[in-house]
């Protein structure tokens, strides 16, 4: 019997990890890992060749939540995301501690001269006076001007942040101009262009949040640079008296598939909570195309 042709065949039909499995017929262990509960979370016989990321996706096919929430620490070190249970140096019987929480991963903010990891560009789109400037202001640069200033066509802005367990990252946003006559151009220059959308509206002003389903159109016409969607609606203005309830928005943006964000960005923390959201899922979705990059070799 001819078993690697077979076995290639196999791939087609089983899931994910099962391929990877078969894979590899190297050295392995047995994994262990606990929640705080004391509760058995994952038990399975894996490779050495097998990445803490892999042992993440498990725990999310087994439904313990997106990876980007899940952080496993051996004692009181937390394992880096891309090193494998070889360097680990996990011991025979060993176990490892489930923490799930808002995000796996810790983002500061460097000034590096080195090549990125990782490259992000993100679009604000809005209507004028919604908060896009400032809010690209403080997320990129931590300066806030309460001088309002129109943005003419598309202005942009880089930052690097250092995600731990990730590497470095650049980050390019994009601020687009509110005003109708600047729309074809920014859909035109800006189409396929982009890793996720950040959509505001000033609650303060009910007009920019009744627009909100005009952009979101622009921004399905753009499309994007990787499979799926990533959206967030962002309520700005959140010191001041709002119109628009966190409520109204919130079912807005769940019936559009969106996340929700309210943010003063006079306030760097709130406006850092934000940004740090969505790199979680663009971190998220990058893990998911290597993952799929991984498989498609494994299948080739």
């Amino acid at each position: 019997m001819d078993l690697p042709f077979l076995r290639r065949c196999l791939r087609g039909f089983l899931r994910r990890g099962w391929a990877d499995d078969l894979a590899f017929d190297g050295p392995s262990m047995l994994v262990k890992v606990r929640q705080p509960s004391g509760t058995m979370a994952f038990e399975e016989e894996l490779g050495l060749h097998f990445k803490v990321k892999d042992v993440l996706w498990k725990l999310s096919a087994a439904g313990f939540g997106s990876p980007a929430r899940m952080t496993l620490l051996r004692g009181s070190e937390k394992l880096t995301i891309n090193a494998s249970l070889a360097d680990v140096g996990l011991i025979e019987g060993e176990e490892l501690l489930l923490i799930r929480g808002r995000g796996n991963y810790t983002y500061t903010r460097c000034q590096s001269i080195e090549l990125c990891n990782h490259w992000f560009r993100i679009m604000l789109l809005g209507s004028t006076e919604s908060g896009k400037s400032s809010f690209l202001n403080q997320a990129t640069r931590s300066t806030f001007d309460p001088v309002y200033v129109t943005t003419i066509g598309v202005d942009f802005a880089n930052c690097k942040f250092h995600a731990e367990g990730f590497g470095t990252l650049r980050l390019q946003m994009l601020d687009t101009s509110g005003q109708e006559r600047f729309r074809v151009q920014t859909i035109s220059h800006c189409r396929r262009n982009c890793d996720a959308y950040l959509v505001f509206f000033n609650r303060t002003r009910r007009e920019t949040f009744d627009v909100l389903p005009q952009f979101l159109r622009d921004a399905n016409s753009m499309g994007f640079r990787r499979p799926e969607m990533i959206i967030a609606i962002i309520g700005t203005h959140t010191d001041l008296q709002a119109v628009v309830s966190s409520e109204e928005a919130k079912e807005f943006a769940d019936s559009c598939g969106a996340s929700y964000h309210e943010v003063c960005c006079a306030d760097e923390t709130s406006v850092n909570q934000a940004v740090f959201s969505i790199l979680d899922q663009l971190l998220e979705s990058e893990l998911e195309l290597n993952r799929e990059k991984d498989g498609a070799s494994l299948t080739s």
